[in-house]
């Protein structure tokens, strides 16, 4: 495989939440280009969706409970953003936005209601109970979706729900020339067993249960909302 996917679990776990947390934007088009790592993935977001994605990826303790991604913390470079894990060295960096556009952005999330938790050191007491393992879903798949995500139109969602895994997408390729790119010797996914596809308001592509052990499964983290996504 020449386009490297992620080497390790918490890795592939911080790039599915990313997946699964802005799953629901709207915009057409999220990410200009991935540069994926073996140990890091590089997005480079349009700059008019950077807010929005901010506000779902960030996590802040609310009313309701923590919203956004649960133990993610973020740095702020010259030209890109770090989203990392406190205790860990997973990484996935938003790249080409200056310093100026990152204020820009940042102030989106920051009116939002809530305490912010991304600038905390460790994880807090309310994301831990947050992080309790409660959903097994593939975190490999979806983290090579991510990596793969300029195969499609739109954002993808990774759907996992008895025992059955899918890929659902408006729009774009249609699923035959689909399933042939995503089953590429060079830029595929590997080990992809394909159990049937279909097409009604969604493509869908629908794997077998055989997909997990690529990477084996792993615990939605994130907020309830987040896991709603998931699973929905």
């Amino acid at each position: 495989m020449l386009l490297p996917d992620a080497c390790d679990a918490s890795q592939r776990r911080l790039e599915a939440e990313v997946l699964a947390a802005v799953a629901d934007l709207s915009a057409v088009s999220v990410f200009r280009m991935v540069r994926p790592e073996p140990d890091a993935l590089w997005l480079h977001v349009n700059t008019d969706v950077l807010p929005a994605l901010l506000a779902r990826v960030l996590p802040r303790v609310t009313a309701d409970g923590v919203a956004g991604i649960a133990g993610v913390r973020m740095r702020q470079h010259r030209r890109h953003i770090e989203l990392h894990e406190p205790l860990g060295s997973a990484r996935v960096l938003l790249a080409g936005v200056s310093q100026g556009q990152q204020t820009a952005a940042l102030s989106y999330p920051r009116s939002l209601p809530g305490e912010p938790l991304w600038d905390r050191k460790g994880t807090t007491s309310a994301e831990a109970a947050v992080c309790t393992p409660t959903h097994a879903w593939p975190v490999a798949l979806a983290s090579g979706v991510l990596r793969r995500v300029w195969l499609f139109t739109e954002l993808p969602r990774v759907v996992w729900t008895a025992g059955t895994c899918s890929v659902e997408w408006l729009g774009g390729w249609p699923i035959p020339q689909m399933v042939k790119a995503l089953r590429h010797p060079v830029f595929g996914l590997a080990g992809v067993t394909v159990a049937e596809c279909y097409s009604a308001d969604r493509r869908v592509i629908v794997f077998v249960p055989a997909i997990v052990p690529f990477g084996g499964t792993s615990q939605v983290r994130g907020s309830q909302d987040h896991r709603a996504a998931v699973r929905s």
